[in-house]
This record gives C-alpha cells, structure tokens and sequence, in this order.
C-alpha cells in the first residue's frame, strides 16, 4: 500500500510542475482506479473475514450453550428420579 502512495506523490508531485499532458492525466486516472479497486478488494476481504470469525464465534457460543444445556437437563432429570424414588 505504501508503494502505491509514494508512486501516486511522484506522479502527481511531477505533474504540477507542468500542465499535466492527456496521457498523464489518463495515466493517473488508471492508476488511481486500481488503487481504489485494492483497496475495495481489501476492505471487503477485511469484512468477510470479520463476519466468518463472528459467526463461528456465535455458533462456538451455541454450541457450548446446547451442551451446558444438556448438562441440566440431565442434572435434573436424575434429581427428579431420586424424588420419585424417595417418595414411594
């Protein structure tokens, strides 16, 4: 990304000095527009990632929630046996 930036200061640092020409014009439209395109690239990769990541959080968390869950259910099940046991 650096590189990008110092190339588009040396393009447009040389390109005040003088009117700019069409061919320098296009040139740094181009080039402009790839860098927008990276960094599009990047932002969306960036947020893809983010949304795995808080999705596999989210389903790690259910999943450690459904076995606790169970854990109780079981808990309490065997203490309502013993009742029934203990009252007959």
């Amino acid at each position: 990304m650096t590189k990008w930036i110092l190339c588009f200061t040396a393009m447009t640092s040389f390109s005040l000095l003088a009117a700019p020409s069409k061919e320098e014009v296009n040139a740094i439209e181009e080039f402009t527009h790839g860098i927008h395109a990276e960094l599009k690239t990047e932002i969306n990769d960036f947020s893809s990632q983010k949304v795995k990541d808080t999705v596999h959080l989210n389903v790690s968390d259910v999943a450690k929630q459904n076995e606790k869950l169970k854990k109780e259910a079981d808990l309490i099940a065997k203490v309502t046996y013993l009742n029934d046991k203990s009252a007959d």
